[in-house]
C-alpha cells in the first residue's frame, strides 16, 4: 500500500512539473512502454490483471504494457497499440508527450535479435535520437530451427512471445540508460510427427514352404501415407520381431514394421501379412545303398543296411536321415550276383514331419544293392590279340617288341566277358635271347606267346596264346663309310685296331616311306685290306675290307650287283712333341725415336706385339727348344689372350708370353711369364694456350676466361690434357704490359697414374695483355734463346702497346731456317747451319713503331744417340743397360745361361774397335752388335739359387732349398688344417705352371702351394668351368676356364671402350657387388664397369667430320683418326 501511495504522488509531482517519467525513476534506469503511450498511467487492480502486472514488476524495464488504463489523462487512452493488421498506429520512434529537452543530445539505441537454439536471427538494428526512448519495428525476418516452429520474440528465453509471430507487438521500445540496448529471443515450439497408416500391405513370394525363413529384402511392394492425406511416406518394411519371417506349418500372421525416412516428420506404422505354410514333397532318395563285402549265407539282419537315408524333395531340398523299413522278401543269401531290394520310408518317425509330407509317392523307395561274395575261381577262354606293329629284319628286338603294340582280344568265363591285360611274355626266347636283348630280327614267320591277366585275380587265373608275326627283310642300298680321326701320326696298321663292323644304308620299313634309307651296323668284315696304307701321311687314306655276305642274308635282301666292300677313311693327326722355352724373350718398346729399356713400358700404353699409330712393341730374344733336346722349335711369340690392353698402376706386372710354333702339327705351345716394369710417362713441357689479349684494363682476374686445362707434353712426344690451377697472384688487373700468369698442374686420377713431374716441377702459363688507351708498340723482349741445329726452335716476340701489332725484321736475317710470323710474333722452324745471326726487329701499329737489336747463337748438334743389339747363339739371353746411349757412356752387358749352359763370352759383331772388360764397354760413335755365347756343360762357379715355399694357407715341410744347377733335385710335401688336399706347387698363388724337378729357376723365386677342399668326403667332380666377360665396349675378352675353386685374378683383364675408363668388375649386372677375384664353383660372368671421359669442348668440328668419313675407311685410318682429332681439337683450344 505504501507503494502505491508513493506511485501516486511521484505521478502527481511529475504532472505539475511537466517532466517524463524516467526523469523521477528511483533506480535511474530506461523502461520500455507500448507505443503511442502520453504521461503516465496509473496501476489499478482491472489494468494489473489484464497486462499481468505485479508489485515486484512495476518498475521492470523493457515490459511494457498491452493494453491502455481507462483513468489514464491522454487523448490517445483507450487505444490499442496496434491495428487491426497487427501493424503499428504509429512505427516512428516516439518521446513521451510533454517531455523537454533542454539540448539536442544525440543517442544510439540498438535491438539485439537471439535464435535462442536456431539460426538466422535477423541482424541487430540501431536507431539515433536524441529522445530518451525509441520504438525500434521488428524485422521481417524468420529464424528457423530443425523439428521447431517460430513461435515470436521474448524478452527472455523462456518467456512468452510478445512480438512478432502471430498477433505480437510489430515494435519494440529501447530507453535510455547502461548499454542503450535490448535483445529479445526466439520461441520455438517443438512439431507433432503426423500419423502414418500403412494403405497397401507387402507381399511375400509364394508358396512358403514350411521350414524357410523370409528375410526383410523378400517383402515386395506396399505403401504407406500420412493418415488423412493422400501423402505418400517414403520408407521401408521389415519383419518387427526376431525370425519374424519364419514359416509354419498352416497360417502364418506376420508382424510388418514400417520405418519412415524422416522419424521427425512421420510416425513407424504396423500391419499383419498372412501367409500359409505347406510341406514339401518327398520325391527321390539320391542315392543308393551298396554292400559287396558280405560273403554268401549272410543273414538279412547282418547285411548292415542303413536305418535311415538321405531323400529330395519338390523343391530341391535334401533331408536327412529318414528312417527306411527294409523289405526283406526280395533277398536270398544263397546266390551269386546283385540282388536289389527296396525300402519304405518312414517319414512319421523322422525329425522332419513339419516340413515334410509323410507320405510319399508310391514309386519313392529306397534302395539297396547287394552282391555277396564270389569266392569261385575261373580259367578264362582267350580270343588272341594282334600285334599291330609290323616288323623286318635286322629290327632289334628290344625297340620293337613292347606291349603298346597288343590290339584287340578278349577273354571270356562262366558266360562273362573277363576284364584285364593282354602283355607279351617277357621270359620267352628268340634265336635263343630273351625279348629286351639287341637281338636283330631275321626275315620270315614269327609266333609270339602272350599272357592275360585279369584284373580279378581272386576270381580268374592268368591265361596264354600265341600271335603270329611276319618279318619282312630290309632291302640293302649302299655302303655307309667310316672315319678314323683319332689316331696320330706314325701308327702303324695293326695299331688302327681296325673293327669288324660294316655300315651300309638299307631301306623297307614305314619309317622311310621316301626310300631314302638308313645306316646300320653288322659285325660281317672278316678282314681290312693294309696294302694302301701308309703311316706316315697327313693326308686322306682309304681302307676295304672282305665282307660275309651270308650273314647278312637272313636279315636283308642284297642285289646281285652290289658292292659289299667295308670302307673306312683314316686321315692322321698330328703329334706334336712338347716344347720349353730355354731364353725368355724380352718385351721392346719405343714411341717413335723414343725407346725405353727393355722390358719397360708407360702406364696406359698399349701392351701389344704390333704397331699402333708411332708405338712398337715386339718380344725379342726368346728361344724355345723341343723338350729333353737340343733342337730348336721355330716360331713367335705373342701375348696371351686375355692379358690386359693396357697396364695402368706402375710397378712390375707379371705378363704370361705364349710361343705358337710355325708348324703346329710338329711342335707344341708353351707359355712363360716375364716381368714388365711399368713407369709413368715424366712431362717434359706444357704447351702454352692461346694468350688473352682482349680484355679491358682492369678486369678481375676470375673474368679473364683462363682456360681449365692445358695441354702437356711428355718425354716420348706423348701428350694430354690436365687440370690447372692459375695462381692469381702473379697476375695485375691494372697492368697495361705483357704479363705472364703461372699455374700449378692439378693430377686427376687417371693422371696420377699416368704423368710424374721432373725435378724441378713443370707449370703452366698464359701470357695476358689487357687492353688499355690507344700507345704505340715498345718491345719488351730483351733477349732470344740460342738454338741447335736440326732442333726445332720456337720463340714469341712481345711488345706493350695497342693490339694488332705488325712484327718484320728490319735490318739483318733470321738464322737459316727459321722465319718470323709478322701477325703472331713468333719465330719457328729448324735451323740448319750453326753460327751467330743478329738483326733489328720492328714492332708496328696504328699509332706508331719500335725496334730492337737482337741475335740467336744456333749451335752444333749435340752426339746421336746409338743402339746396343744384344744376340744369342739360341742357348741363353742377353741384355744391354742402357740399350741406346751416346758416344762415351759406359754400357754394361748381362748374360743369362738357358739350362744345362753356361755363359762363355761376349762376340762383337760390329764396330771392330769394341772391346769388352769385365761385361762392359764405353759406347763408340756408332750403332753396336755384340753375341753372347754359351757351351753346354756346368760353369766352373755355378750361382746357388733359393727357392721359397709359401704355404698358401697351410704350411710347408721345408721352408726353402738351395740349388747350383738351376732345378731341384725333390719337392717338399705340405699340411693344411681342415678339410683339404695337397696339389703340388706352382709359380702363382691362384693358376700359374706347376713346379717340377725339371722346373728350370734362373733366379730366386718363391712358389705356391695349391689345395683342394674335400669336406664331407665330397670330391668336386673333375670338370672345367667357364668364366665369362661381359665387357660391353669395343674389346672382347676370351672365356678362361678352369678346374673347381681355381682363384681368378680379374686386375689381370682389362677390357677397353672408346670415350670411357674402365673402373673394374661386378659380380652383377646391375653393378652392385664390384669384384677382383673370383673362385670358380661354376660356370660364371663378370660384367665390366666404365667412366664416361668428359672431353674438353673444341671448336667447328664440320671439316673434321668429312675427315671421319674418308679415314673409317680403314681400320688405320680409324686409329689414325683417333689421334689426329684429339690433337687438332686440341691444339686449336691452345691457340684460341
Amino acid at each position: 500500500m505504501k507503494r502505491t501511495l508513493l506511485s501516486l504522488l511521484l505521478c502527481l509531482s511529475m504532472v505539475l512539473t511537466m517532466l517524463p517519467t524516467a526523469a523521477f525513476a528511483a533506480d535511474g534506469k530506461t523502461y520500455a512502454l507500448p507505443p503511442g503511450t502520453s504521461g503516465l498511467c496509473e496501476h489499478h487492480p482491472e489494468h494489473d490483471e489484464t497486462c499481468g502486472y505485479t508489485p515486484r514488476t512495476e518498475d521492470t524495464a523493457g515490459t511494457p504494457c498491452g493494453h491502455m488504463c481507462e483513468i489514464c489523462k491522454s487523448e490517445d487512452s483507450g487505444k490499442d497499440p496496434a491495428g487491426s493488421a497487427g501493424a503499428s498506429v504509429d512505427t516512428t520512434p516516439k518521446a513521451l508527450t510533454g517531455s523537454v529537452r533542454p539540448a539536442a543530445t544525440q543517442y544510439t539505441y540498438t535491438l539485439h535479435y537471439d535464435a535462442n537454439g536456431g539460426s538466422g536471427a535477423p541482424p541487430s538494428q540501431s536507431v539515433t535520437s536524441s529522445e530518451f526512448h525509441v520504438w525500434v519495428p521488428i524485422s521481417e525476418i524468420i529464424p528457423t530451427r530443425d523439428g521447431y516452429t517460430f513461435k515470436g520474440w521474448a524478452n527472455s528465453r523462456t518467456g512468452k512471445p510478445i512480438y512478432g509471430g502471430n498477433g505480437g507487438h510489430t515494435s519494440c521500445l529501447v530507453v535510455h540508460g547502461q548499454g542503450m540496448s535490448t535483445t529479445i529471443y526466439a520461441i520455438w515450439e517443438r512439431k507433432q510427427p503426423v500419423k502414418t497408416v500403412i494403405t497397401t500391405p507387402p507381399t511375400l513370394r509364394l508358396p512358403a514352404y514350411a521350414g524357410n525363413e523370409y528375410t526383410d529384402a523378400a517383402l515386395m511392394g506396399g505403401e504407406a501415407k500420412a493418415e488423412g492425406t493422400g501423402v505418400v511416406v517414403p520408407g521401408s518394411f521389415r519383419f518387427k520381431n526376431y525370425e519374424g519371417g519364419r514359416v509354419y506349418p498352416g497360417e502364418n500372421r506376420m508382424e510388418i514394421l514400417f520405418t519412415p525416412d524422416d522419424t521427425e516428420a512421420y510416425t513407424t506404422a504396423e500391419c499383419i501379412v498372412t501367409v500359409t505354410g505347406i510341406k514339401r514333397t518327398v520325391t527321390s532318395v539320391p542315392y543308393d545303398a551298396i554292400i559287396t563285402d558280405k560273403p554268401i549265407g549272410t543273414a538279412f539282419a547282418d547285411l548292415g543296411l542303413p536305418a535311415g537315408v538321405k531323400v529330395e524333395t519338390n523343391t530341391g531340398a535334401s533331408y536327412s536321415p529318414i528312417p527306411v523299413i527294409w523289405d526283406s522278401s526280395a533277398y536270398n543269401p544263397n546266390i551269386y550276383g546283385e540282388q536289389v531290394i527296396t525300402g519304405t520310408l518312414n517319414i512319421a518317425a523322422s525329425g522332419f514331419t513339419d516340413s515334410l509330407e509323410t507320405e510319399p509317392a508310391d514309386n519313392v523307395k529306397a534302395i539297396a544293392r547287394i552282391t555277396l561274395i564270389d569266392d569261385r575261381v575261373f580259367t578264362p577262354t582267350l580270343e588272341p590279340p594282334t600285334y599291330s606293329k609290323q616288323l623286318y629284319g635286322a629290327d632289334l628286338c628290344f625297340l620293337v617288341f613292347s606291349d603298346d603294340y597288343l590290339s584287340g582280344g578278349t577273354a571270356t568265363a562262366n558266360g562273362e566277358t573277363v576284364s584285364g591285360t593282354f602283355k607279351l611274355d617277357k621270359d620267352q626266347k628268340i634265336y635263343g635271347h630273351s625279348l629286351t636283348a639287341s637281338t636283330l630280327l631275321q626275315a620270315g614267320p614269327l609266333q609270339l606267346k602272350v599272357i592275360f591277366t585279369p584284373d580279378n585275380l581272386k576270381r580268374y587265373t592268368k591265361a596264354e596264346c600265341t600271335v603270329d608275326v611276319n618279318v619282312i627283310p630290309r632291302t640293302f642300298m649302299e655302303v655307309s663309310t667310316g672315319y678314323l680321326l683319332n689316331k696320330k701320326i706314325g701308327t702303324t696298321f695293326e695299331e688302327l685296331n681296325l673293327s669288324d663292323s660294316f655300315s651300309f644304308y638299307a631301306v623297307g620299313d614305314e619309317n622311310d616311306p621316301d626310300g631314302t634309307g638308313s645306316n646300320y651296323g653288322m659285325n660281317v668284315v672278316t678282314s681290312w685290306d693294309s696294302s694302301t696304307y701308309d703311316p706316315n701321311s697327313f693326308d686322306e687314306q682309304t681302307i676295304y675290307g672282305e665282307v660275309d655276305r651270308a650273314r647278312l642274308e637272313p636279315y636283308f635282301t642284297i642285289p646281285e650287283d652290289a658292292d659289299l666292300r667295308a670302307v673306312i677313311k683314316v686321315r692322321l693327326q698330328p703329334d706334336p712333341v712338347d716344347t720349353e722355352i730355354t731364353q725368355a724373350p724380352v718385351f721392346r718398346w719405343r714411341n717413335g725415336d723414343f725407346t725405353l729399356p727393355d722390358n719397360t713400358i708407360f702406364t696406359w700404353r698399349k701392351l701389344q706385339v704390333e704397331t699402333y699409330n708411332a708405338e712398337v712393341g715386339s718380344l725379342a730374344g726368346g728361344v724355345v727348344k723341343i723338350k729333353g733336346t737340343d733342337t730348336v722349335a721355330p716360331g713367335t711369340f705373342s701375348f696371351k689372350e686375355g692379358t690386359p690392353l693396357y697396364l695402368r698402376s706402375p710397378g712390375e706386372h707379371d705378363v704370361t708370353v705364349v710361343f705358337t710354333p710355325d708348324d703346329p702339327r710338329l711342335h707344341k705351345p708353351t707359355e712363360t711369364i716375364i716381368k714388365i716394369n711399368v713407369i709413368k710417362n715424366t712431362i717434359k713441357d706444357a704447351d702454352e694456350p692461346k694468350s688473352i689479349t682482349d680484355k679491358p684494363y682492369g678486369t678481375p682476374f676470375a673474368e679473364l676466361g683462363l682456360p681449365k686445362k692445358v695441354i702437356v707434353n711428355g718425354v716420348d712426344g706423348h701428350w694430354d690434357w690436365i687440370d690447372v690451377a692459375w695462381d692469381e697472384a702473379s697476375y695485375d688487373a691494372h697492368s697495361l704490359e705483357w704479363q705472364t700468369i703461372t699455374g700449378t698442374l692439378v693430377f686427376d686420377e687417371y693422371n696420377e697414374n699416368t704423368f710424374q713431374q721432373p725435378d724441378p716441377a713443370v707449370t703452366a702459363a698464359i701470357w695476358v695483355k689487357l687492353v688499355g688507351p690507344a700507345s704505340a708498340p715498345t718491345i719488351i723482349t730483351d733477349t732470344l734463346p740460342d738454338g741447335t741445329v736440326d732442333t726445332a726452335y720456337s720463340l714469341r716476340l712481345f711488345a706493350n702497346g695497342t693490339e694488332p701489332i705488325t712484327w718484320t725484321i728490319a735490318e739483318g736475317a733470321l738464322p737459316e731456317g727459321l722465319a718470323l710470323n709478322e701477325t703472331t710474333g713468333k719465330i719457328t722452324g729448324t735451323p740448319t747451319t750453326k753460327g751467330t745471326a743478329v738483326f733489328t726487329l720492328k714492332a708496328k701499329n696504328g699509332e706508331g713503331s719500335d725496334t730492337k737489336k737482337l741475335s740467336i747463337t744456333i749451335a752444333k748438334a749435340p752426339s746421336a744417340e746409338h743402339t746396343i743389339t744384344v744376340t744369342s747363339d739360341g742357348n741363353g739371353t742377353g741384355t744391354a743397360s742402357p740399350s741406346t746411349a751416346v758416344a762415351g757412356t759406359e754400357i754394361t752387358l748381362t748374360a743369362t745361361p738357358a739350362n744345362g749352359y753356361y755363359f762363355k763370352e761376349w762376340q762383337v759383331v760390329s764396330s771392330t774397335e769394341l772391346v769388352i772388360t769385365n761385361d762392359k764397354f764405353t759406347m763408340p760413335e756408332g750403332n753396336v752388335k755384340v753375341k753372347a755365347i754359351f757351351e753346354k756343360g756346368t760353369s766352373p762357379a755355378p750361382t746357388e739359387l733359393t727357392v721359397t715355399f709359401d704355404g698358401n694357407g697351410g704350411t710347408p715341410s721345408v721352408g726353402s732349398m738351395t740349388t747350383t744347377n738351376q732345378k731341384l733335385s725333390s719337392l717338399p710335401d705340405a699340411s693344411r688344417s681342415g678339410s683339404y688336399s695337397f696339389d703340388g706347387w706352382y709359380t702363382e698363388k691362384s693358376g700359374g705352371r706347376k713346379i717340377t724337378t725339371a722346373t728350370v729357376f734362373s733366379a730366386n723365386a718363391t712358389v705356391y702351394a695349391h689345395w683342394t677342399y674335400t669336406s664331407g668326403g665330397y670330391n668336386p667332380p673333375v670338370t672345367d668351368y667357364t668364366l665369362r666377360f661381359e665387357t660391353g665396349g669395343d674389346s672382347r675378352i676370351a672365356e678362361v676356364q678352369g678346374a673347381y675353386n681355381t682363384y681368378i685374378d680379374l686386375t689381370k683383364y682389362v677390357p677397353t671402350r672408346r670415350g670411357h675408363t674402365f673402373i673394374g668388375w661386378y659380380s652383377d649386372r646391375n653393378l652392385t657387388e664390384k669384384v677382383s677375384g673370383v673362385y670358380l664353383t661354376g660356370d660364371m660372368t663378370v660384367y665390366a664397369g666404365w667412366r664416361v671421359i668428359v672431353i674438353p669442348q673444341t671448336g667447328d668440328s664440320s671439316q673434321l667430320d668429312l675427315w671421319s668419313i674418308a679415314l673409317c675407311a680403314s681400320l688405320a685410318g680409324c686409329l689414325a683418326l683417333v689421334a689426329w682429332q684429339r690433337r687438332r681439337a686440341s691444339r686449336e683450344t691452345a691457340e684460341k
